[in-house]
């Protein structure tokens, strides 16, 4: 292990991300790629044809023409998965050239942003500006164009390196959002300067100059970002990492009460959310909001389980999971091969489709849970984050009595998605990394196979004044209707 170890250090010591890799390599690294999605990949032609599929792969095949980069072969791949249209299949860096980017971080374009999805085209939104001397730039512009390229075709660029499920882009516009530098950093490259586009209400649009941002030199937008959705990994205690995770706070009235739910996997074990409910219950609180606007998933018992606190009736949480196959291939280049294999082997069923059906969780009936179920009113807080087990949640909510969804489209399929398993292939040439669900979940499907996410029953988008005022309109929203306007939670 030790002299294991020291080999690792030393190639992640020489690797130079201006390195390209011969043709062969490139090559054959695709042709694995699509050796594997074409054996294991259950949804590979869900939303696009076989034909469509073939022709972008060879496509792409014929594209590999000259040496690259990483970062340039990572973004072919990356436009040609997209094509999948599967929010849970995507491509990764390689651990070389994530622990060099952490090592060497370089000046970016310095403002964070949030694109709005709004007809008939996103706009990017300026919500942080880390020069706060800065009088030009300011929270709640409209960023029109970056080096002469247009918003609209700034934000399709960025979009077509990334994975949906279907066609529902909020999950893709989120995670720009998110960390909207890096991004454009991977698909424009970098610049010591950017001219931008400013347009401003009551103002005529301007174009000014704003210099790169040295996050080595000034921290301030790395902290900044602790509190940005999906920002920059930063060290914290336990504590506060599972505070960030999960949380139930009531209202000083004891008439609202907030839960908050990254995720459902990690700290968000089954027995904080049955303690959260003991709460609820012991304090009769009538309000329930549950925020899953962050969360991107996870163990999908834990949001059975949320639900059964909730459903007035029985349910089915999914209507069908199942894989292609049972005996994975080219075992040797995916992450928990092993595991996954034995689960395919002894939790999955063939029926007459043809196709292995996951028995656990397919078509089970589950029954509302009697000790401290809620009765109250309750809220869903959704966005583009809100994907896998947290859609699947909110699709089976949605339409309940006393429940109302609220915020904008989730990013995960109201149909269904990718799931259960999620391996990730790693190609032997580069170490690029590409991630792939082995089952396919049809959540109910009587519900139109559109490829949209889940449709809030009340849509609520974040304005330009919400920016500038640095408020949450969802919340606001949610006060408004409980009819508790101004009041502060604990």
């Amino acid at each position: 292990m030790l002299i294991f170890s020291g080999c690792m250090s030393a190639r992640m010591a020489a690797y130079r991300p201006e390195q390209t890799y011969p043709v062969a390599v490139l090559k054959k690294d695709f042709s694995l790629l699509w050796k594997v999605l074409k054996a294991d990949h259950p949804s590979l032609y869900w939303y696009t044809s076989p034909d469509s599929i073939r022709y972008y792969f060879s496509k792409t095949d014929s594209s590999i023409t000259h040496p690259m980069t990483e970062l340039e072969f990572r973004n072919l791949l990356a436009a040609t998965v997209a094509h999948i249209r599967c929010g849970h299949t995507g491509v990764r860096s390689s651990k070389m050239y994530d622990a060099y980017e952490s090592r060497h971080l370089v000046p970016q374009f310095p403002f964070q942003v949030k694109i709005l999805p709004v007809a008939p085209q996103p706009e990017l939104a300026l919500v942080f500006n880390p020069y706060v001397k800065d009088s030009v730039f300011k929270p709640g512009d409209l960023l029109t164009e970056i080096n002469g390229l247009g918003a609209a075709q700034i934000v399709d660029s960025m979009r077509s390196f990334l994975s949906v499920d279907g066609y529902s882009y909020n999950f893709a516009y989120q995670r720009i959002s998110g960390d909207f530098p890096q991004w454009y950093q991977n698909v424009f490259g970098r610049d010591s300067i950017y001219r931008v586009g400013i347009r401003r209400d009551g103002q005529p649009p301007f174009t000014a100059p704003v210099k790169a941002y040295d996050l080595q030199e000034d921290t301030s937008l790395a902290e900044a970002l602790k509190i940005w959705e999906m920002g920059a990994p930063y060290r914290t205690s336990k504590e506060e990492e599972l505070e960030r995770m999960r949380y139930l706070k009531i209202d000083s009235s004891g008439k609202v009460a907030v839960l908050y739910l990254r995720s459902f996997a990690d700290g968000v074990k089954k027995d904080f959310i049955r303690e959260s409910f003991s709460i609820l219950h012991k304090k009769k609180v009538p309000n329930l909001v549950i925020d899953l606007r962050t969360n991107t998933g996870g163990v999908i018992n834990t949001a059975v389980l949320l639900a059964r606190y909730l459903k007035q009736t029985d349910f089915v949480f999914t209507d069908s999971v199942y894989s292609l196959t049972r005996k994975l291939s080219y075992k040797r280049y995916l992450d928990r091969s092993f595991l996954y294999q034995l689960g395919l082997t002894f939790l999955t069923r063939k029926k007459e489709d043809g196709y292995y059906h996951f028995r656990y969780f397919e078509g089970s009936h589950y029954h509302p849970l009697r000790k401290n179920h809620y009765d109250g009113r309750v809220f869903i807080l959704t966005g583009g984050f809100t994907f896998s087990a947290a859609s699947i949640f909110t699709a089976n909510m949605k339409g309940s009595p006393g429940v109302t969804v609220l915020g904008e489209e989730t990013g995960g399929g109201n149909y269904g998605n990718g799931g259960v398993f999620i391996t990730e292939i790693t190609l032997p040439g580069t170490g690029l990394r590409a991630s792939m669900p082995l089952f396919r979940m049809v959540i109910n499907h009587q519900s139109p196979k559109d490829g949209r996410g889940v449709i809030p029953d009340v849509e609520v988008i974040p304005s330009l004044s919400d920016i500038r005022s640095a408020i949450d309109p969802k919340m606001k929203k949610v006060m408004e209707m409980i009819g508790l306007p101004g009041t502060t939670l604990r």
